[in-house]
């Protein structure tokens, strides 16, 4: 059963702290990363599986490699596989980058291994561009899911 996933750029508002968790100290600072927001369930019963990913990785040449180091984040609402703008709370933005379906093929405590079914890039004119490189990490996560039989994102 294929559901549907987006990647997005979120850009951290300055100043901002990671909330406490058991793996990451409360005072360890959030820099700009990707979400990857992955559907659970067909009617949306469920929230989003969230991962984050570093943009660095997204814009190099190592973008190619199928095998990402991934922090897995608490659930998010499904309204992310559509939104862009401002996050409550001062947390700062997210930007769609990329959209599509996939099928799971592994889901465990250390890593979440998918099949991108189909990948589409988001019109970034359609959208307010917060970060100017969008278009080059756009087109390497591009890349990435449409060359790799499986992407694994390592938690």
């Amino acid at each position: 059963m294929s559901l549907r996933f987006t990647i997005s750029l979120h850009r951290v508002a300055s100043g901002l702290k990671r909330q406490s968790s058991p793996d990451v100290q409360p005072s360890t600072p959030v820099t700009d990363h990707l979400d990857w927001f992955f559907q659970q369930t067909r009617d949306n019963s469920l929230p989003l599986k969230t991962l984050a990913t570093s943009v660095v990785l997204a814009a190099s040449p190592l973008a190619a490699s199928p095998q990402i180091e991934a922090t897995l984040l608490p659930d998010h609402r499904v309204r992310y596989l559509d939104y862009d703008g401002e996050v409550s709370g001062n947390r700062g933005c997210v930007q769609r980058l990329v959209t599509g379906t996939y099928e799971t093929i592994k889901s465990d405590t250390t890593q979440f291994i998918i099949r991108v079914v189909n990948a589409s890039i988001i019109d970034l004119e359609d959208q307010v561009e917060y970060e100017p490189n969008a278009a080059k990490i756009q087109s390497s996560l591009h890349r990435l899911l449409t060359t790799n039989p499986h992407v694994e994102l390592r938690h």
